[in-house]
């Protein structure tokens, strides 16, 4: 399956694409970034902009949050690398960006929330301490070691 996008008709594309010294246009790294997080948002932002859909997305945002720690997108200024996060900034700025993403309500959502993060992590977080357990019960109690020193 490809994930087919397309932004808002009159969006400016100063948000979008830039175009390099040598005249080869390119994505903006956040607006490139903002249409593949649109697969684990899988909300709407299209129609009207009401609080309800902020709403959702932004605490959509916020969960994805907790559990991914890392940058989704990087820009050089000047030669120094930074890393920055989605938020609910890009949802507005963004708005009428239509994907092939399913759109999910919010008890769809939460499930699939559940079944790729939470679950996941919990079945990653029990096997590390089951490993570690079993590693724990193998070692040889220290009275059991010899004495090398005679």
């Amino acid at each position: 399956m490809s994930l087919d996008f397309e932004f808002a008709e009159g969006i400016d594309r100063k948000l979008i694409e830039y175009t390099q010294a040598d005249g080869s246009l390119h994505w903006l790294p956040r607006a490139q970034s903002f249409v593949f997080y649109q697969m684990g948002l899988q909300h709407d932002i299209d129609g009207e902009m009401t609080d309800v859909k902020l709403i959702e997305c932004a605490r959509r945002i916020a969960l994805l949050d907790m559990m991914a720690h890392h940058a989704h997108y990087w820009e050089t200024v000047d030669g120094i690398q930074y890393g920055y996060r989605h938020s609910l900034a890009d949802v507005v700025t963004y708005w009428g960006l239509t994907t092939n993403v399913s759109h999910k309500t919010r008890t769809q959502w939460d499930s699939y929330f559940q079944k790729c993060w939470i679950n996941t992590t919990n079945k990653r977080y029990d096997s590390d301490v089951k490993e570690v357990i079993e590693r724990l019960s193998k070692r040889v109690p220290f009275s059991t070691h010899k004495n090398t020193e005679s």
